[in-house]
């Protein structure tokens, strides 16, 4: 017999044993992020991280730290974050800015999160430039269905082409 619960549901679960006052261990929960970032080539961005404890005992010493950034972005602010004690209930957010390369690019990275007590997640998330000259076939289709291409537009007869469906 196996058990598989979807993380909304453990952030269910979390919640009821937080608004019940079942005492439970600390528990940092990733509750989103956003990229704040053009996608050309050689720009500058922003990713933004919410966390919660969403158990019922403070989080101490928490720290974010970006890591093991590929594909030739850099990050331009401080790698890392120490925001203290986290509440129970209380949410934070961590920003860190980076650069990207000058040309197409995939790039990964990992925030490690760490804490003195309790549990939780590192977070995991990709960047990606793209040169807005250059058209990338997102499916398979009608070459002209804008939401075949990458940019949802239509390539014209100067474009660059690059067909991968």
């Amino acid at each position: 017999m196996s058990l598989c619960l979807k993380e909304t549901h453990l952030t269910i679960l979390h919640n009821r044993v937080y608004n019940g006052g079942i005492p439970s261990v600390a528990f940092l929960v990733n509750e989103g992020y956003s990229i704040n970032f053009s996608r050309v080539p050689g720009s500058t961005g922003t990713v933004t991280y919410k966390f919660a404890n969403r158990g019922s005992v403070p989080q101490a010493n928490v720290s974010f730290k970006v890591e093991n950034l590929t594909g030739g972005y850099a990050i331009t602010s401080a790698d890392s974050v120490n925001v203290g004690t986290v509440q129970p209930g209380q949410a934070v957010q961590v920003n860190f800015n980076f650069s990207s390369p000058l040309a197409d690019s995939i790039g990964n990275y990992i925030i490690k999160v760490k804490a003195n007590n309790g549990r939780f997640r590192d977070a995991t998330g990709t960047f990606y430039v793209i040169d807005p000259n250059k058209y990338y076939s997102v499916k398979n289709g009608n070459w002209n269905d804008p939401g075949m291409w990458s940019n949802n537009i239509v390539p014209s007869a100067v474009n660059t082409v690059y067909i991968y469906h």
